[in-house]
């Protein structure tokens, strides 16, 4: 069905879709080896974060408990892909940027890193996790700006629970089963991204998306399918109501959750530090004003990015527009940046 569907809205024939399935999986494959050779390093941003990929794939190998090794590599696969996305470099969006680690993870597990299934498996399995995103979408959101990070990690998950479930040629009742569990666990998931990075929970919850996935079909292909009391339409349906009544706070905003309780933390280790004293209870303690100045002629897109309401991608629309129309005048000059209104202005 999702042959002659991508077929009737493309145009293109079964070879010429199955050319680009494979094209799709080539990039996968390259982007999760290209993030485990790559050295420890410090992504881009104020974070400072050190990647990790390749350390925890090492260390995931010499795991005696060969069970433990399997959820450690799978786990390795997906960090290395969401390196490769903060790093800037190559990346598939499956279904999105920040959810972009789980499926090149599965699908190299599933052939030449794991498994070795053969290729016409791995075709058959995308078509059947692009299923699973289209109703995702066609039904509820893909977007963290719309219902938090369950509908990226959540259906991310979900798309990859199918793609394992039909690249070894279970049911379509098992299939469905499999997405319906790895998109019920993430319900109710925020997008809290510190700084506003696709970096802090982000990548780490690519790994958890995919061992999630492999959890979901592990379930699904072991239980009686017809005994699932939850079914795949009732869990989109339920992520499309948690996403309308979810707080605007927790969608891509970096205004709520962790990306907030982490910058607190660096705010009372920076009071204690500059007080000389011990732990400060922040409630009971006098508010301190914290002076950060910016140059937006000379400052890079990482300082930028600091500056309140704004993030990594007005930063980088700031320095692009510095770099193609010249230098800021004035402080309202800012206002030429797409994204810029009043209101972030006077932030």
């Amino acid at each position: 069905v999702a042959m002659a569907n991508e077929g009737a809205v493309s145009g293109k024939t079964e070879a010429e879709i199955n050319a680009f399935l494979d094209k799709i999986s080539t990039a996968m494959v390259n982007i999760v080896k290209s993030g485990l050779s790559s050295p420890v390093a410090t992504l881009p941003g104020p974070i400072q974060l050190k990647t990790k990929a390749g350390e925890v794939y090492k260390r995931a190998m010499d795991d005696k408990y060969i069970a433990q090794r399997g959820v450690g590599v799978v786990a390795a696969y997906a960090l290395a892909g969401s390196e490769e996305n903060a790093r800037g470099h190559l990346v598939v969006t499956a279904p999105t940027g920040g959810s972009a680690g789980v499926i090149p993870a599965l699908v190299y597990v599933l052939g030449e890193g794991g498994r070795k299934l053969p290729q016409a498996k791995i075709r058959e399995g995308l078509l059947a996790g692009a299923v699973i995103g289209y109703l995702c979408k066609h039904n509820a959101t893909l977007a963290g700006a719309e219902g938090g990070c369950q509908a990226e990690i959540g259906v991310a998950s979900a798309m990859g629970a199918a793609l394992i479930s039909q690249a070894h040629d279970f049911d379509h009742q098992v299939i469905a089963n499999a997405a319906e569990s790895a998109l019920e666990h993430h319900l109710g998931m925020t997008c809290d991204p510190v700084a506003g990075f696709v970096q802090v929970p982000c990548i780490e919850r690519c790994a958890y998306g995919a061992v999630k996935a492999w959890t979901g079909f592990m379930i699904a292909s072991n239980e009686i399918p017809v005994d699932r009391r939850v079914d795949f339409d009732t869990t989109v349906a339920a992520m499309a109501l948690t996403a309308k009544e979810m707080n605007a706070k927790y969608k891509e905003t970096s205004e709520g959750g962790l990306a907030v309780s982490l910058v607190l933390m660096a705010i009372a280790a920076l009071l204690w530090h500059w007080q000389g004293q011990g732990l400060i209870e922040i409630d009971r303690s006098p508010p301190t004003a914290i002076d950060f100045r910016v140059d937006i002629n000379r400052a890079d897109w990482p300082e930028l990015a600091l500056l309140p309401g704004v993030g990594e991608t007005l930063a980088r629309r700031i320095v692009e527009s510095r770099q193609r129309d010249g230098p800021f005048l004035d402080h309202r000059d800012l206002l030429r940046v797409p994204g810029i209104g009043p209101a972030t202005l006077e932030e």
